[in-house]
């Protein structure tokens, strides 16, 4: 998703020419980045599977040389050219893939936010906040330039909201309005199970609940909200931005939800559903717009955590601000501008 959100500013701003290379994975998006009007090439889903991928932290179920000798095929099947820049969002592949690549493109960008492997590129980005250049200094070339923190959040257009307009519409919410969103497939059904233990509530005026297209148990939800007059749920929406602004507090995954809420002066739950979730996680709770659960504590603690932000009404506008601060959702304009534009 935030490759599409680069992909849509570079697009619109310089009007290149941009392919998409996915893998035909379970809960994948490829049918948005048609829809959006890119070319995709579609490869094959990796011989090992969805579960043993999840289980075992094997992000590309394939070896990097099987994944590139892929991704080279189809390049040639396609008879398409040498490439300006090769953008990487995957955390399974390091130097070794890029390296074989390097005859090619003429420029590889990495977007990373572990920073657990070498990389051989010319340009890195991670949009974690606060991410501190010690992180990858011994794991790109010294050429490499590194673009790091929440200025280069890539968010899509409809969060480049003015400061003062989304101030404007916090300042004047008073009802108790939560957001549901576990991301794309919501593996563990998170969603579900936030919506069993607050169904109950009675302080909380709408339950609002987004789910993409390919979300694993989307059946369960629907089935659950339909005759509940509280709970609206919505499967893949154009507006996240419109929804999450009309909510007071949000419950979810860490990730680039992260920046999206923050763009939108929402504090949220965040519940840790990977490892790479929980840097992410501890800084946004330091500056006190989250607070953390882990998932064993969904059940007993859940509720408690509700009842504190609903109480914290005294310090919501410093609350807003932190949010605002964080991410403004200018991070893709920015990135064209800084690494795009000038080449």
């Amino acid at each position: 998703m935030r490759c599409l959100a680069l992909a849509v500013k570079l697009k619109k701003k310089l009007n290149v020419r941009v392919m998409f290379f996915c893998r035909a994975s379970l809960g994948n998006v490829n049918s948005l980045i048609k829809e959006a009007g890119f070319e995709l090439f579609e490869m094959r889903p990796a011989k090992k599977g969805f579960e043993y991928v999840a289980k075992n932290g094997d992000w590309l179920g394939e070896t990097q040389q099987n994944d590139f000798n892929e991704f080279l095929s189809l390049k040639k099947e396609y008879l398409i050219p040498s490439l300006d820049f090769l953008i990487i969002d995957h955390y399974g592949i390091d130097f070794e893939w890029q390296r074989m690549i390097r005859s090619y493109t003429r420029n590889i960008l990495v977007i990373d936010d572990i920073g657990n492997r070498k990389h051989e590129c010319e340009f890195l980005l991670d949009q974690t906040f606060n991410c501190l250049h010690d992180k990858y200094s011994h794991l790109v070339p010294k050429t490499c330039e590194t673009l790091l923190g929440t200025d280069y959040a890539l968010l899509r257009e409809e969060f480049s909201f003015r400061y003062d307009y989304v101030a404007s519409i916090r300042k004047k919410q008073f009802k108790n309005n939560i957001l549901i969103m576990f991301g794309g497939i919501d593996i563990c059904n998170h969603t579900l199970q936030t919506l069993r233990i607050i169904k109950d509530r009675d302080d909380i005026n709408e339950v609002s609940v987004i789910m993409g297209a390919s979300a694993l148990h989307i059946n369960e939800v629907t089935d659950f909200c339909q005759f509940r007059d509280m709970f609206k749920v919505y499967i893949s929406p154009d507006n996240v931005a419109e929804i999450m602004l009309n909510a007071t507090l949000a419950i979810g995954a860490a990730g680039t939800t992260s920046w999206e809420r923050c763009a939108t002066g929402l504090p949220s739950v965040v519940i840790i559903q990977a490892g790479n979730q929980r840097l992410i996680a501890q800084e946004l709770e330091k500056m006190g717009v989250i607070s953390v659960l882990e998932e064993s504590d969904i059940m007993c603690s859940l509720n408690i955590q509700i009842d504190q932000w609903f109480a914290n009404v005294a310090n919501k506008p410093e609350i807003i601000n932190k949010c605002l601060h964080i991410c403004d959702g200018n991070g893709a304009n920015r990135l064209v501008e800084k690494v795009f534009s000038s080449d």
